[in-house]
């Protein structure tokens, strides 16, 4: 059984402490510690930043446990009922066991008391995940850094933040103002309030249900009448049940913040394209990363390991017919008569 060295332990620890760091850069840029918005203006006669207040209809943190916990049973699912291979129902609890993508059949961890194993569908569990997580992240990164560059106002600016500045006047329509102090908010709704591009909500529920539905679709399933081989078995409906699912959740909730006067229809369509995209980024990497590492070999090395594999198997069937035949003289030399074959 293979365990956990150290120069794998030292891997993972830096790749740990990589997702830390973007984690610490995210919440630094999101709190205003490292950049802040611009203070733009509005001309009087925007009716685009006049709209009231609202209470919104889809809250942030009820996006991130729901969507992380439905990824995170995707995952653990998806391992579970992956087909396995030729070969792989009797060798599955043999301790040398070496999968096709070189890793050991579970994820085994030592310590000073000795090794433990864990279920073989830990590991690319929590590797999925983890890759999920990453890619979470950056794509709030990326929305982020949109914010505090544009620092375009959003469509409740003005009930939001009760600037002291008059626009009664029909001359004043084109006056642009931006010389003023917000009376109703305080330094961080006023920053909120001009956050407005691009969507984070949209690029949240747009990267979450982009990264299950790709998930859904590559992986093979074996669950259902038709055991391993075969992709879905009797629930082939399930996975494009959830994908849907998933789709329209994703776009109700980016709707609901146009609904809600907290977003452009602008930023929602950007905030879409960059959940979309950072999905797509991420999913790839996780996707990668379950084959396995692979060796770039030319067609001449590729050839010579297809002519090795194939000497292997004649020399395995000469192999056993040597045997066979061994055992047929030594029957034949306990009882005296020839062996007649049917």
């Amino acid at each position: 059984m293979e365990c956990i060295r150290a120069r794998t332990a030292v891997h993972h620890g830096i790749n740990l402490a990589l997702v830390a760091l973007l984690v610490a850069a995210t919440l630094a840029i999101r709190k205003g510690l490292l950049m802040k918005p611009p203070r733009n203006g509005f001309f009087c006669g925007d009716q685009s930043v006049r709209y009231p207040l609202k209470e919104e209809s889809v809250r942030t943190s009820l996006i991130v446990v729901f969507g992380s916990a439905a990824v995170l049973v995707v995952s653990v699912t998806a391992e579970i009922f992956l087909p396995k291979g030729r070969g792989e129902e009797e060798e599955e609890d043999s301790p040398k066991k070496v999968r096709r993508d070189g890793s050991s059949g579970g994820l085994c961890c030592c310590a000073s008391r000795g090794c433990r194993r864990f279920p073989p569908w830990a590991g690319g569990a929590a590797r999925s995940f983890l890759l999920f997580l990453v890619g979470f992240c950056v794509s709030v990164l990326l929305v982020e850094l949109g914010k505090v560059t544009t620092g375009v106002l959003r469509p409740n600016f003005v009930a939001a933040c009760g600037p002291d500045v008059t626009c009664q006047l029909p001359s004043d329509a084109a006056e642009y103002r931006s010389d003023f102090n917000c009376t109703r908010a305080d330094e961080e709704e006023e920053e909120d309030a001009r956050k407005s591009f691009p969507s984070g909500h949209a690029a949240v529920v747009a990267y979450m249900a982009s990264f299950l539905c790709l998930f859904l679709q590559r992986r093979p399933w074996s669950f259902g009448a038709g055991g391993a081989g075969r992709r879905g078995g009797a629930f082939f409906l399930l996975r494009p049940a959830v994908q849907v699912l998933s789709a329209s959740v994703a776009w109700v909730t980016s709707l609901s913040r146009v609904s809600d006067h907290v977003h452009h229809v602008s930023d929602v369509v950007v905030g879409l394209v960059v959940g979309c995209v950072v999905a797509a980024w991420a999913e790839g990497l996780a996707w990668q990363a379950a084959q396995g590492p692979r060796r770039d070999d030319g067609p001449g090395q590729q050839q010579q390991r297809d002519v090795e594999d194939n000497d292997g198997e004649a020399a395995t069937v000469a192999l056993d017919g040597g045997k066979e035949a061994a055992g047929d003289k030594d029957r034949v030399a306990r009882n005296g008569q020839p062996l007649r074959r049917h």
